[in-house]
């Protein structure tokens, strides 16, 4: 079983070439999927999820 692999506001920011806050508005909007609270002060966002949207954000 593979673990999975997850990314910081940050990174998610850079594969868009977009601000922190822009990936937080996103998600918030359903743009892209829901992070989730690895603990009380870690949200991530499973990198799965994140490059099975990354073709369609990049096209509009």
């Amino acid at each position: 079983m593979t673990q999975a692999i997850y990314l910081r506001d940050v990174e998610v920011a850079k594969m868009f070439s977009v601000a922190r806050t822009t990936v937080w508005k996103w998600s918030g909007i359903g743009k892209l999927p829901e992070p989730v609270k690895i603990s009380e002060a870690c949200t991530r966002w499973n990198r799965l999820e994140i490059e099975a949207v990354y073709p369609a954000r990049l096209a509009g």
